[in-house]
């Protein structure tokens, strides 16, 4: 009882928030003697931090039984696995040949294998059987595919033509797919039947591309070009609750095909951001738009950048990159309308058919290089900033030169909730960011300050990286609170339900469930909760209509990916004399199978609460 009337407590409290200091969790260099730098993160379901770097060390420490744990040469790729503590190495492999590989895409398949892409100049790129292509061209892209301890590479295929081919992102789909997009100089890049953009379009300057490979990398399921008559750039991609690929990047075609109704349709810039959604098999243009406020008044470089994209609860898509545009478009809300400084970052978000901007700030910065939303609805970014504007919220000095940074505002885009420096006196940049389920902010990147700070027990505690810099891994607490926060974005919603009820009224009431918020949780059970007038709590279990009883229980549990439906929470009630005062419901999802002992730092969206009455 004592646990359900805290619980009670804390939901009756007020939504308004003050925003705690932010809280250096772990941190660890992850380099060598040599030179590393970061090029992709990512969170594995037992809270691992996977790392995708380059680095020219030939001594970097690989624990035994590792795909390949000796240096090939030149620049390789390195995949790390840490724990969530940043104090051991749990698994690392090289990867590549005897030329320069990078890799520049990282994700985690369903049953935990690590995938990675990028970019190889190896003759001798270890492409497995049965891979679609062993294709090489002057710089191919690459997909690679390995067991969660990087002991095996389950499988490998290169992907391009005869020239230069760069994956810069990468995405599972529902059905196991691989979903890659970058960028191609490639006339002969394959593409399939029934493909939107079936020939080349970009001259010397390069197109964009999207393909879609099996999850054993052994077909081509779709693929196409994506671009204008000069040169376009795809930089990030994400996939939708219904299958559609959202590519973001930049431009320099005026003819970059865009779609009737779009936000912007059409742009008198040679270097303006770009978004693009296609169906499930690349075979139309659902919707595309540019972003950017066209050529500078002065005449001054007014380049336009995407750099990274997600994808909201609600469908919404969340960009965020840089800007020279001295009219770069901001909404009347925004934290920021307008700068004095020549270079900013941006963050926007759109409508689903990218037909209307919904939200824009500036933020004073050089580059926004990652984006996250947090599970409160809250949108955080990441990358680097030189300016003496920047919001530093935390009352701490830049030391010098580059500074990395991790800003949190709120769904809006019209308040900053925190803004930090990562770094040291030298150079130092945060290249991506994750967000766990608890809110813990994981910020990736590359620094040359010996002082940069670690903590104790550290994977790494020193610097390594000598005259070349090394990378680093660090966990905040207090950029996004663990609170309960309004964002009005809520995916639940008490439907059919009065302010009061009368005596002799029915009471009908059912709960709304607009959509489940994956990109917070990938799966989470949905709680249902009755305060009575006299203080104690009930939980509406799923064994019929009108029950609720003492026990903590879930009311659906296990819930993946996007539903919609109600849920019948009372049914034809009768109210009589001996029910009078005031009730209180409250709905929430958490994730699976947690329980609510650690509820704040599980919730996996807002906590509704609605108030009724019933009066005599």
């Amino acid at each position: 009882m004592l646990k359900q009337t805290i619980l009670a407590i804390i939901l009756m409290l007020s939504t308004e928030v003050t925003f705690a200091a932010v809280t250096l969790l772990n941190s660890s260099f992850l380099g060598s003697k040599e030179f590393e730098i970061t090029h992709a993160l990512a969170i594995a379901d037992n809270g691992d931090v996977i790392v995708a770097l380059r680095t020219n060390s030939p001594n970097y420490s690989i624990p035994a039984g590792a795909y390949l744990n000796t240096y090939q040469g030149n620049f390789d790729a390195l995949i790390v696995r840490l724990d969530a503590n940043l104090t051991q190495l749990r698994a690392a492999t090289y990867f590549g040949g005897n030329g320069d590989d990078t890799i520049q895409a990282l994700t985690i398949a369903p049953n935990g294998d690590i995938i990675v892409a990028g970019i190889t100049r190896s003759s001798d790129f270890p492409v497995t059987d049965g891979a679609y292509s062993r294709h090489k061209g002057k710089a191919d892209s690459f997909i690679a595919r390995f067991d969660a301890n990087l002991t095996k590479l389950h499988s490998a295929s290169l992907l391009g033509g005869n020239n230069e081919d760069y994956i810069r992102a990468i995405a599972v789909a529902e059905n196991g797919d691989i979903v890659v997009a970058g960028w191609t100089g490639s006339v002969d890049f394959p593409t399939t039947e029934g493909a939107y953009m079936k020939q080349y379009q970009g001259s010397s300057y390069g197109d964009g591309f999207i393909a879609r490979l099996d999850a054993n990398l052994t077909q081509l399921r779709a693929a196409s070009f994506l671009g204008g008559s000069n040169g376009d750039f795809i930089n990030t991609l994400a996939i939708d609750n219904n299958g559609e690929v959202v590519v973001a990047g930049k431009t320099w075609s005026v003819n970059f095909p865009t779609t009737e109704n779009a936000y912007l349709g059409k742009s008198d810039d040679n270097a303006e951001a770009f978004i693009a959604r296609l169906d499930p098999n690349f075979s139309q243009l659902v919707a595309a738009s540019f972003l950017g406020g066209g050529k500078n008044p002065d005449n001054t470089d007014s380049t336009d950048e995407i750099k990274t994209l997600i994808i909201g609860p609600n469908s919404e898509i969340i960009v965020a990159g840089s800007t020279k545009s001295l009219n770069f478009p901001t909404t009347e809300a925004a934290y920021l309308t307008k700068s004095p400084d020549r270079t900013n970052g941006f963050v926007a978000k759109f409508n689903s058919q990218l037909s209307q901007l919904e939200a824009a700030t500036l933020l004073q910065v050089e580059v926004i290089n990652s984006l996250g939303l947090a599970a409160s609805g809250e949108i955080v970014v990441a990358g680097k900033t030189i300016s003496a504007h920047f919001p530093n919220t935390e009352g701490g000095q830049a030391q010098g030169g580059f500074e990395g940074f991790v800003t949190s505002f709120d769904n809006k885009l019209s308040e900053l909730h925190s803004s930090i420096f990562v770094g040291g006196k030298e150079y130092d940049e945060v290249t991506h960011l994750a967000i766990t389920s608890a809110n813990q902010v994981f910020a990736i990147g590359w620094t040359n300050s010996p002082e940069f700070v670690t903590t104790k027990g550290a994977y790494l505690e020193q610097f390594q990286g000598g005259n070349y810099g090394d990378a680093f891994v660090a966990s905040f607490e207090g950029i996004v609170e663990k609170a309960i926060i309004n964002t009005n974005i809520s995916p639940l919603e008490f439907v059919g339900i009065k302010p009061s009820y009368a005596i002799g009224e029915k009471m009908n009431i059912d709960l709304k469930v607009k959509f489940f918020p994956n990109s917070i949780c990938e799966r989470a059970d949905l709680w249902l909760a009755l305060r009575l007038p006299n203080g104690p709590i009930f939980y509406r279990d799923n064994s019929g209509v009108n029950i609720f009883n003492l026990l903590p229980v879930a009311f659906q549990t296990d819930i993946k990916n996007k539903i919609e439906t109600n849920y019948h929470i009372l049914k034809d009630i009768p109210v009589i004399p001996e029910l009078a005062g005031e009730y209180t419901f409250y709905a929430f999802f958490n994730l699976e199978g947690k329980g609510i002992d650690n509820w704040m730092d599980t919730l996996c969206s807002e906590i509704v609460r609605v108030k009724i009455s019933l009066v005599l």
